[in-house]
């Protein structure tokens, strides 16, 4: 592995510009075709033909989403963004009225397409929507809801987002973009997360006013679909987009709270040892000592697809391939997006990987996590289209699952207790805030804002109310300092696609617990995990936990072992800062 290696992606081997418009032209052609043929082709000839569009709308949809990542003004994502969102909906409203026709199917038309070799390999999912059509409104009726999403619901989240993009900070005296100031919350000095807090709020208290307006469109809009459809719960349509029942949500989250009091020593402990009396918000990621000093690129594909091989050749063979042959973005650049994203092109058999790589320890793990992403894709690639579409519950699973692969073989390989300890730090400050606590918090949230929604307007001064106190609850008030903004800084509130992406990260992260655990106990293999991941899409979470690691998760125990483990993550920490004493004061403090 000494060859140089690019960190930019190649997106033409994907689709040249010609390719693209030629497949706008035969998804323009299918879908007109199929609108005029829905009600009078064979169910099984209409599934197939909807699977193909499907597919068709979703390469498109994500080659203008990776145009954007690499450059928002491209001349090609500004001259089809409208028309491909209008084959979004279009493909949508398609579905309505096939769900239609499956309804009115007689029990021996619906076995037969059970049978049939288009039908059978979807037939959880063919079930689940015949059953959920009594659940909705009248085909012409949802038709419209959906029609009208486009220039509303969907756009106020699209308002949101483009807003955000353009938003600058100041930190030091030089602008910079969202993505670049999140990224200086983690910045060893102490000073300069506190300037990039400081101008986070004040950036963001500018325009509070208009993105609580934003943030309460958008919700009143599902909140009165929601209610015009019958459902008594914000909670209705995440919960079928996951294939997770309200039993297993709710258990995960009454053992998740129960334990938070094991959890936070470990916050409490690193006020300590940074000699603060409690921490800040944006104290809770910044390492306490350099992990391995920097992380050089090619060293940090070694790490990854080493460990990965321990595991499985399948998932080596898939990150060696995403370094290979162009996949992954990983220069950090001004406008670039803080968070990491993969983006799968099904059709190509291939994906794409944007992340900030900055050399830290922490951007292994983000590289690790959107490989995970990418082996997930790989596994999936050769099925029908609908069953390719698994829930985003299940796919921060193997994302996570990559993560612990790659941390834990690190961990193991530590040559000192100080060098142990700056690697389960590191494990425990990316956990934390994001999959645990962070997770419940913006649930915790997205619940009271929704709550108060359904009483009318909420305040930019409410929601800023709203956010501490979910932070309070899960944190236990250890901090002096909370977000004020997370409701208007958080994206996953303003997705519409994926409402309540939130619980996804907590679910993903201990449910991939739960699998590294079969794994290093021998009872999961690396082809029956490939065999899960092809099954995300195809059952519930509780069946495919049943299933694949024999557990129930609608019970405490499989959370209360899955936590065990992070608890025994946290105690080895509390350990170990007994022993170990970090000797430069400007490592703890970060002064």
């Amino acid at each position: 592995m000494s060859e140089s290696l690019t960190q930019k992606w190649d997106l033409e081997s994907i689709l040249t510009v010609d390719e693209f418009s030629m497949i706008i032209k035969r998804l323009d052609e299918s879908l007109t075709e199929l609108k005029h043929d829905i009600n009078t082709l064979s169910i099984p000839n209409v599934l197939q033909s909807l699977q193909e569009a499907g597919g068709l709308t979703e390469e498109v949809d994500m080659f203008l989403y990776t145009l954007g990542i690499e450059e928002s003004e491209h001349p090609l994502l500004q001259s089809n963004l409208h028309l491909v969102e209008k084959f979004k909906t279009d493909f949508v409203s398609l579905q309505v009225q096939f769900d239609r026709r499956l309804s009115e199917m007689s029990e021996d038309e619906w076995f037969s397409l059970l049978r049939d070799p288009i039908g059978e390999p979807i037939a959880y999912l063919l079930g689940e929507r015949r059953r959920q059509v009594a659940d909705k409104l009248p085909p012409d009726q949802e038709h419209l809801v959906h029609r009208l999403s486009k220039n509303g619901y969907h756009a106020w989240g699209t308002l949101r987002n483009s807003h955000v993009k353009r938003m600058t900070f100041v930190v030091d005296d030089q602008d910079l973009t969202m993505g670049q100031v999140l990224g200086l919350l983690s910045h060893s000095n102490r000073r300069i997360r506190e300037q990039a807090a400081a101008s986070i709020d004040e950036a963001f208290g500018r325009d509070a006013e208009l993105l609580a307006y934003i943030l309460n469109s958008l919700s009143g809009f599902r909140l009165e679909t929601y209610a015009t459809r019958g459902w008594d719960s914000v909670l209705h349509e995440p919960l079928q987009q996951n294939h997770m029942s309200q039993n297993t949500l709710d258990t995960m989250f009454h053992v998740l709270e129960q334990y938070i009091p094991k959890i936070v020593p470990f916050i409490n402990r690193k006020a300590e040892l940074m000699g603060l009396k409690q921490l800040s918000y944006y104290d809770l990621t910044v390492p306490l000592t350099e992990v391995n000093g920097e992380v050089k690129y090619s060293e940090a594909r070694e790490l990854i697809v080493e460990n990965f091989k321990r595991f499985s050749v399948d998932m080596a063979d898939t990150a060696s391939q995403a370094f290979q042959e162009r996949w992954i973005d990983s220069e950090s650049r001004r406008g670039k997006a803080h968070e990491g994203t993969c983006v799968p092109f099904f059709l190509a058999k291939q994906s794409r990987i944007s992340v900030n790589y900055r050399g830290r320890f922490n951007d292994l793990l983000v590289l690790s996590h959107e490989l995970g992403h990418a082996y997930h894709h790989k596994t999936v690639e050769d099925l029908p289209y609908f069953a390719r579409q698994y829930p985003m519950s299940v796919a921060e699973t193997a994302s996570a699952l990559a993560e612990h692969i790659v941390i834990n073989a690190i961990i193991d390989s530590a040559t000192s207790e100080e060098q142990r300890l700056g690697l389960i730090t590191e494990k425990l400050q990316r956990t934390i805030p994001f999959a645990l606590l962070g997770a419940f918090g913006g649930y915790l949230l997205e619940k009271s804002i929704y709550a108060e929604r359904k009483h009318g307007f909420v305040s930019h001064k409410r929601l800023t109310e709203l956010s501490i106190q979910a932070q309070k609850r899960v944190y236990l008030d250890c901090m002096n300092r909370y977000s004020e903004y997370q409701w208007a800084i958080q994206p996953h509130i303003y997705m519409t696609e994926v409402p309540f992406y939130n619980f996804q990260y907590t679910f993903g992260y201990l449910f991939s617990i739960g699998i590294y655990s079969k794994i290093e106990e021998g009872i999961m293999s690396a082809d029956a995990y490939r065999e899960l991941l092809r099954n995300t899409g195809r059952i519930s979470v509780e069946d495919l936990a049943q299933r694949f690691i024999g557990e129930d998760i609608m019970k405490n125990h499989f959370w209360e072992t899955a936590l065990d483990a992070i608890t025994s993550d946290v105690n080895e920490f509390l350990d170990l800062t007994e022993q170990v004493v970090i000797k430069e004061s400007g490592a703890r403090t970060g002064e």
